[in-house]
């Protein structure tokens, strides 16, 4: 006689109850949710809560998803609803409440389940982005905007989708970062994967140059890596492709776009998009504040400016939290988007006098969030420096857990990774680790922070 929603509540309302008579528990939180996974409930009421639901919909996601989620709902709830803190619990009060409502069955809320929470809602402010899709579908050249967060990649790959759903169009998709390529590369669906072609800007130069036989144009930079991929590269690309007669996409997406508007590369880009960049159909995205490379030219801006495009800006922060978004700010120097940025665990400073205080301090650390129910693969490591340089150059494992720099080798099994933050720009993990953070000061390595 009473609905799924009714039942919960009423025996949240005598859980409450009997928590409330004593008096160390009196004020303290109490939610429900309503578990029905062979059924799918879409509509609302005032009775269906739908915040508070898992259902057949939700059969894929791990169950601590749900619980972060719940508690998190409620404490919302109560914020709203009363002028005062729900009365908050330490460790003994919540062993005492298990043995009082439930002596033999240990549980425990972790950070891996309250992370996982978090993740969701991430993805869930991610989608939200996408309502600048239907601004850029009546336009054939764009230019979004954002700092770090706020959903450029994200962005472009659903671009890249969006025109690569008519089957006559071919779309290339290129990027400055190889493990980014990579990465997105495994995430287009098969149904669009023989339309959309993801490269990592220089790989995929290099992959014409050789095919047409001209690698020996790259030995012209004399050794100096700035030289060759800013330019040597670019050049001996535009020789390549007009020798190839290399037929151009039809539609272009410049992510990281940032690290690649420079004269020469733009030429290059001329090629590789249908009637050129002056007439052509192009999307770049990019972010200012993330050229560690110093490669952002004024020339190059210059001459978009007089080909016309429209320009969007992102400016919700849908990847970190508030805490992570205020320690950036503070670390690297200038700010890092806070709007739309939800709260979320404590983003701590942990400082160390020497090399060994260092190992001492990260094993600590990693054990803390690995008792917590993190899982390795949710935990990177990133550094301003490789591996051999870093920090953790003499550290090869935490505990019995191996630490694998990604950059070099394809793990397998439990691990957790190391990178570059030069080679991880881009990417994510629900827990970062990053160390070697120094020289404030000076603005390339905050210009890394930053990214990090």
């Amino acid at each position: 006689e009473e609905s799924p929603w009714g039942q919960a509540g009423t025996a949240a309302a005598g859980i409450r109850k009997k928590l409330y008579d004593d008096e160390r528990f009196r004020g303290c939180l109490v939610g429900w949710g309503v578990v029905l996974p062979y059924e799918t409930i879409t509509i609302e009421s005032e009775e269906i809560v739908q915040e508070v639901l898992w259902d057949r919909r939700h059969r894929h996601e791990n169950l601590n998803i749900y619980i972060g989620r719940i508690a998190r709902y409620w404490h919302e709830r109560h914020n709203e609803t009363r002028e005062y803190e729900p009365r908050s619990l330490n460790k003994n009060n919540i062993a005492e409440i298990r043995q009082l409502l439930r002596p033999d069955v240990d549980s425990h809320f972790s950070l891996g389940s309250y992370l996982n929470a978090l993740d969701a809602d991430l993805l869930e402010l991610t989608a939200a982005q996408a309502r600048i899709l239907k601004g850029m579908s009546s336009n054939p050249k764009t230019m979004v905007s954002g700092l770090a967060g706020t959903g450029k990649t994200i962005l472009a790959v659903d671009k890249a989708k969006d025109c690569a759903s008519d089957p006559d169009v071919s779309v290339l998709y290129i990027c400055f970062n190889r493990l980014l390529a990579k990465h997105i590369r495994h995430n287009i669906p098969d149904d669009l994967s023989d339309r959309i072609t993801v490269a990592n800007l220089h790989s995929y130069y290099r992959g014409i140059i050789e095919q047409a036989g001209k690698l020996d144009l790259l030995d012209n930079a004399s050794g100096n890596n700035k030289e060759l991929y800013g330019t040597v590269m670019p050049e001996a690309f535009i020789d390549s492709a007009l020798v190839l007669d290399f037929v151009p996409f039809d539609v272009l997406i410049v992510d990281e776009a940032q690290d690649i508007l420079t004269p020469s590369h733009l030429d290059a880009l001329d090629l590789l998009v249908k009637d050129g960049l002056a007439y052509g159909v192009w999307h770049m995205f990019l972010d200012p504040n993330q050229d560690i490379y110093g490669e952002l030219s004024e020339v190059a801006e210059n001459r978009l400016q007089d080909i016309g495009f429209a320009s969007y800006e992102l400016t919700a922060n849908c990847r970190n939290t508030r805490p992570v978004a205020v320690e950036t700010s503070v670390v690297a120097g200038f700010d890092c988007a806070l709007e739309g940025a939800i709260d979320g665990p404590e983003c701590k400073p942990i400082t160390y006098t020497d090399a060994n205080d260092f190992q001492v301090k990260l094993k600590n650390e990693i054990g803390r969030l690995l008792k917590q129910d993190v899982k390795p693969a949710d935990i990177i490591i990133l550094s301003s420096r490789k591996k051999d340089n870093s920090m953790v150059q003499n550290l090869s494992s935490v505990g019995n857990i191996p630490i694998v720099d990604i950059t070099e080798d394809v793990p397998n099994g439990d691990h957790i990774a190391f990178c570059t933050i030069h080679s991880f720009k881009g990417l994510e993990r629900l827990c970062v680790l990053a160390i070697d953070v120094e020289n404030l000061e000076d603005e390339e390595k905050s210009l890394l922070h930053y990214a990090g």
